[in-house]
């Protein structure tokens, strides 16, 4: 008996904490609940076994699928092991010993200019793709080495450094809205050697922790058998 009024009091709890997060969404303007989702935010959906010939180069839908890029020369591509020493952009997809992070991939970009003849305009390279950051979502987390930034449509988001390059910021603002999320990497346009190279992997929407609310009456709801066999 006891052990059921236990779960009815955190089915109770539960069902609190699923209004909030129901409030939250539905009162923040410009809310899309039929988006898509972000996809391969982990970079483990990607694949080097299907290089494009003659050179071993890949395809961005098979090296990064989900997501977009800069726009430039050499950008069409997605390097695998070595990259071009120009000025120009360049995307790789880590594994083996370029991958510094977990699972099988990362994921590095460089800035450049946007071509290597004629238009060479400085270009903060970046990767991007656009869906829906979940209900109750607080924080954006990531893996990252290098001067990477990270935008929610045309906003930065602050990133906080955590360990092992891991970073935070907060986006609960944001919960239940679609948005594009960007990754940028931020080299200095005067800055063409040494080009910085941007790092990133594990890119994760943080779910919301309890509230204060819930919190207090999680508590006094446990709290009451106690007090009644007092």
């Amino acid at each position: 008996m006891q052990k059921h009024k236990i779960s009815i009091l955190l089915a109770i709890v539960v069902a609190v904490l699923q209004g909030e997060n129901l409030a939250a969404a539905t009162t923040v303007p410009n809310s899309n609940s039929v988006a898509g989702s972000f996809i391969n935010l982990d970079f483990e959906s990607g694949s080097t076994t299907a290089g494009l010939e003659p050179f071993g180069f890949l395809d961005w839908a098979v090296a990064a699928p989900g997501w977009s890029h800069s726009d430039g020369a050499d950008t069409q591509i997605v390097y695998n092991g070595d990259t071009h020493v120009g000025i120009t952009q360049w995307f790789r997809l880590n594994d083996g010993l370029d991958n510094l992070f977990d699972g099988n991939y990362s994921f590095s970009f460089k800035s450049g200019a946007k071509t290597t003849f004629g238009d060479q305009s400085w270009v903060n390279a970046y990767i991007s793709q656009i869906g829906l950051i979940p209900a109750g979502t607080t924080a954006l987390q990531l893996r990252s080495t290098g001067p990477l930034g990270v935008w929610l449509g045309d906003v930065q988001v602050p990133m906080i450094a955590l360990s092992n390059n891991a970073y935070t910021g907060d986006i609960s603002m944001y919960a239940g809205l679609t948005k594009e999320l960007r990754l940028v990497n931020l080299t200095d346009p005067s800055t063409y050697y040494p080009q910085s190279i941007a790092t990133v992997d594990s890119i994760q929407f943080l779910p919301v922790p309890l509230s204060p609310s819930a919190v207090f009456l999680l508590i006094g709801l446990l709290g009451l058998p106690i007090l009644r066999r007092k």
